[in-house]
């Protein structure tokens, strides 16, 4: 007869899955290697999960009374071990929270696997997957040597564990219909580089897919078995493809090329074949192609927002988002198959960063689609397909209002709810909410950073992505006009950019997902101290710049919707919204005498460079022709900034009382650049990326080092350190989920 000891439930958290019995622990199906009391430990945090389990708890589990170790650090040296093996940092815990003085509490939703049958003649009715709750002691350890149990207690025992489990399932299913009992997630490819933008076949066998494959930089079209295999490429002479999409009969994928500003809109057949062009559209995103620190293209960071590309259930249209008029924002435009004519079926509002990724509903009679307020936030909209609605000139159904984050959307096949990607609850994860408008749900036990999502016809099948950002910064020594050694300053499994040094040089402000969400943080100029700076616990918070006199922090966040300019003391305090507009108004620097902040607004239709004074009063408009990134000369008589976008733009100077603008730099990179009384520090895509310096008496620029993936540099005021951040996507891989409904 099986003992209680070896019926102990298998845990699962996220992608891992943990047998307490035989101490393994597996990462998407893969066994990791895990030490005996990391394991240990690692099974008492998830029979307490949710609570708080002392370090005297973890010592009595280790080591039986009259042990003599260093208790302390063994304990210290096994938790970091676990928290290696699970990815996981005490900075910014995913599963493994640190409380000072008083221990550990895991922290994540935890669900568990009853992985062995009972004995012989005992019913179980118990679903195989349940959900623990955090209250919920199961301590599933072998009875204590020193106290043996008779054979009918064991019996006894098991029984009443049986009839708890079953009772824990049935309360459950009656209150937590978001996770499936025989749900099941599994990687379907494991492949180096970016897997993206995935798209199941009509029979829900097949995987469509873009795939940027290491060292090359252009995307390809593939498609996967669902299941085992190796995956095939479709675009052999098509480079820098990306967003499949199934035709309804399973015959044609079509898919998006890029040509620079214009995207061709292209059919493959599914089962090999030359490929045909079907129309030409004004690409939604221009920028998309080359992005900024990134090697692979498409893959923009804040500018990603999944899928571009569907077709109607009829097959005779496609759908995707492209500029109707140069000065509007993306509108979602319907593509005849046959003609290759494009006409809008959206009408953004003119502030609003456009419309992107729609959805064809399952009969074919509605569109979903994502409209965004900001580069990163937005709500999803459904608008009707029929003749009568077309004829009427029907608005969209605003289907969430929070403006939160958000990701292009896919339909369950009963055309009732629509899946998403979202960090709205600090982790990006799926999401789903009534096709008719209501409050997001999140999808539990899957989705853990995933990017894009796709469900079968069936329902039966859901596949994503998961990858995501990661990224420290670093300084180089450029004392000397030449880049030397680097140093790594900060160290996060999160991502820090977007940072500048302090006037004197001595401190740094950063942007830092390291608390789950995006916020301003300050460290010491070595990396140590660091200090969250605001808290707003939601949205997006970055861009920070000093004030010349070094009390105050500027900086741009989407927390009241679109984003606004905010200023901070740089000692800590409230912080001050100083604009309102609705448009997106960002990217903040100071005049030198502390007294302006200057941003970049989009609220006139293009990009210009405002100011408003540090207490929010006197809004002016700076430039008229276009333009960003404002930043003030040396001695405060001109102002430099940048037409173009970040990844490519040509520097102008004016003077701050007004007047001509007059070209300086061309084709100059990355957000930051920075002034001083002899000349500029910029960075510089072509003809190689590098950091170069300009003299303003000479007009000869030196190269100071090259950038290897840096998208901007900040120098310090003594120009000894540049500081930078190193950033890096991890390796994205499709998902695939069974049994989803």
């Amino acid at each position: 007869m099986a003992s209680v000891g070896q019926q102990q439930p298998t845990f699962q958290f996220g992608v891992f899955k943990f047998n307490p019995h035989t101490g393994e622990l597996r990462k998407q199906g893969v066994k990791l290697k895990l030490q005996e009391q990391p394991a240990q430990i690692l099974t008492l945090l998830l029979e307490h999960a949710g609570e708080v389990v002392t370090r005297e708890e973890i010592q009595k589990r280790l080591w039986p009374e009259g042990t003599y170790v260093d208790f302390d650090n063994a304990i210290n040296s096994a938790i970091r071990k676990l928290r290696d093996a699970l990815g996981d940092s005490p900075e910014n815990p995913r599963f493994v929270e640190t409380l000072a003085r008083r221990g550990y509490r895991f922290i994540a939703p935890v669900s568990c696997e009853q992985e062995n049958a009972l004995p012989s003649g005992i019913p179980f009715f118990a679903s195989p997957v349940v959900k623990l709750p955090t209250k919920l002691r199961l301590h599933t350890g072998a009875p204590s040597p020193s106290r043996p149990q008779p054979r009918r207690l064991t019996l006894l025992l098991g029984i009443a564990i049986a009839g708890l489990v079953a009772f824990i399932a049935v309360f459950l299913r009656r209150t937590d219909t978001n996770v499936p009992t025989d749900l099941h997630v599994a990687p379907l490819t494991s492949n180096t580089g970016l897997e993206l933008q995935p798209a199941l076949s009509p029979d829900g066998t097949r995987v469509a897919y873009a795939w940027s494959m290491p060292p090359q930089k252009q995307s390809a079209i593939y498609v996967k078995l669902n299941g085992p295999g190796d995956a095939v490429k479709m675009s052999k002479d098509l480079p820098r493809v990306f967003s499949p999409v199934w035709s309804p009969d399973g015959r044609w994928i079509a898919a998006l090329q890029d040509r620079g500003q214009i995207g061709a809109l292209v059919l493959i057949p599914a089962l090999g074949g030359p490929y045909k062009e079907l129309a030409r559209v004004v690409k939604a995103d221009p920028s998309a192609d080359t992005c900024v620190g990134s090697k692979f293209p498409f893959i923009c960071g804040i500018a990603y927002k999944g899928s571009v590309l569907a077709w109607s259930q009829d097959g005779k249209s496609l759908f995707t988002s492209a500029k109707v008029t140069p000065d509007s924002p993306p509108a979602i435009v319907r593509v005849s198959v046959k003609t290759g004519e494009a006409q809008p079926l959206t009408s953004p509002p003119k502030e609003s960063e456009g419309d992107f990724g729609p959805a064809v509903s399952p009969n074919g009679q509605e569109l979903a689609f994502a409209r965004f307020r900001s580069v990163r936030t937005g709500d999803l909209y459904v608008q009707s397909l029929s003749e009568e609605s077309s004829r009427s000139g029907s608005f969209p159904k605003r289907i969430t209002t929070d403006g939160a984050d958000i990701m292009t959307p896919a339909w369950t096949p009963d055309g009732r709810e629509l899946i998403f990607s979202s960090d709205r609850g600090s982790r990006r994860e799926l999401w789903r909410v009534p096709a008719t408008g209501g409050k997001p749900v999140r999808l539990a036990g899957m989705g853990e950073d995933a990017l894009d999502v796709a469900v079968s016809p069936s329902g039966r099948t859901l596949v994503y992505n998961h990858g995501h950002y990661t990224g420290s910064l670093w300084k180089m020594p450029i004392a000397g006009g030449k880049g030397g050694e680097p140093v790594r300053v900060t160290a996060t499994t999160a991502r820090d950019k977007f940072s500048h040094f302090s006037p004197d040089g001595k401190r740094i402000a950063f942007e830092s997902g390291r608390s789950g969400v995006d916020e301003i943080w300050i460290c010491d100029a070595d990396g140590t101290n660091a200090v969250q700076l605001t808290n707003f616990g939601r949205g997006v918070t970055g861009s920070p710049r000093w004030s010349p006199n070094g009390r105050m922090i500027a900086f741009d966040s989407n927390v009241a919707g679109s984003f606004d300019v905010y200023v901070i003391p740089s000692d800590g305090g409230p912080p001050l919204q100083l604009t309102h507009d609705p448009s997106t108004d960002a990217v903040p620097s100071w005049s030198r005498d502390s007294a302006w902040v200057y941003f970049t607004s989009g609220r006139t239709g293009r990009a210009e460079v405002w100011k408003i004074r540090a207490n929010g009063s006197s809004e002016t408009q700076v430039t008229r022709d276009g333009g960003g990134l404002a930043t003030e000369s040396a001695d405060g008589r001109d102002l430099y900034f940048v037409r173009g976008t970040e990844d490519s733009g040509d520097l102008f100077r004016m003077p701050v009382e007004g007047g001509p603008a007059t070209e300086v730099l061309r084709s100059i990179r990355g957000r930051l650049f920075t002034v001083f009384p002899k000349g500029i520090y910029f960075a510089t895509g072509a003809p190689e990326a590098e950091l170069r310096y300009v003299e303003f008496a000479t007009g000869s620029i030196r190269v100071i080092t090259p950038l290897s993936g840096m998208s901007h540099a900040d120098v310090s005021s003594d120009e000894h350190w540049a500081l930078y951040p190193q950033p890096a996507m991890s390796d994205t891989n499709l998902m695939v989920v069974e049994n989803f409904r």
